[in-house]
């Protein structure tokens, strides 16, 4: 859109011209019109093509805000069971399942509540509350070390490659603040189903193992059989990390190009 504003000179050299019709050639030298070019309004905010772009999410949804409870109850559910508040420790560890539960329904449910860094934040979040808390049964002599040491070093291989694939995954040049940026979303997670199994086994294993003070059979058979379910499950869930299901657990969103030098 074009806008010609004309000063005071300007409108009486434009009233000359329409009484002197003859000096029109030389009065319309004189006149110098200053057009002003506004810029296009957009009502609509533009979108981008995701697959030419870096895939930017928003980080509060509410599936998101489950999963930062989660981590934050993580370490209050580890000084519980250390301080030996078994009751008041299974039912913060319940509650904290419950959050895990919704937060995956909210995400499935309704589509733009899912975002690729919930699915990487979900995952991690299940790690911290589940090494805390492996870490306090194992202080109070409720897991066995070797079990500790099975699931610790599972869960500390996968953060360490699902690390190292975040900062690859980052455009360069690489800095800090790019790699901490949670909007930025460069990799995505899809969990196998055997870890998905395995989640289960251990979230049943730790409530069991917090139940069996209160309910005093920790000392039973049944223990060792569920010590022994739970390092099959996690061992297995190990191998289905590996090889060409690895490939197919962590998908590399596209990034933008960066800007080739001018010749």
């Amino acid at each position: 859109m074009i806008d010609f504003r004309f000063s005071y000179q300007e409108m009486s050299l434009l009233g000359r011209l329409i009484v002197h019709r003859s000096t029109s050639q030389l009065l319309l030298r004189s006149i110098q019109l200053k057009p002003i070019v506004r810029p296009p309004v957009f009502l609509l905010r533009p979108t981008s093509n995701s697959s030419s772009s870096g895939k930017t999410e928003r980080v509060w949804t509410i599936p998101n805000i489950l999963t930062f409870v989660r981590i934050g109850t993580s370490p209050i559910l580890g000084y519980l069971i250390v301080t030996h508040h078994y009751p008041a420790a299974l039912s913060l560890f319940i509650f904290s399942g419950l959050t895990d539960l919704i937060d995956g329904y909210i995400a499935r449910r309704f589509p733009s509540q899912a975002s690729a860094l919930g699915s990487f934040l979900d995952p991690f979040a299940d790690k911290i509350l589940v090494g805390i808390v492996v870490i306090a049964l194992a202080y109070v002599n409720l897991i066995p070390l070797w079990l500790l040491a099975l699931i610790l070093s599972r869960d500390i291989v996968i953060m360490f490659v699902a690390g190292y694939l975040r900062v690859k995954s980052v455009p360069p040049p690489r800095t800090l603040k790019k790699i901490l940026n949670m909007k930025n979303a460069t990799v995505q997670l899809y969990p196998t189903f055997i870890s998905k199994v395995n989640t289960g086994v251990q979230v049943g294993l730790l409530t069991l193992c917090m139940a069996a003070p209160i309910f005093d059979f920790h000392h039973t058979g049944w223990m060792s059989v569920i010590y022994a379910l739970s390092a099959l499950s996690t061992g297995v869930s190990w191998l289905s990390y590996t090889g060409k299901n690895a490939r197919s657990t962590f998908k590399m969103l596209s990034q933008p190009q960066p800007p080739k030098p001018s010749a």
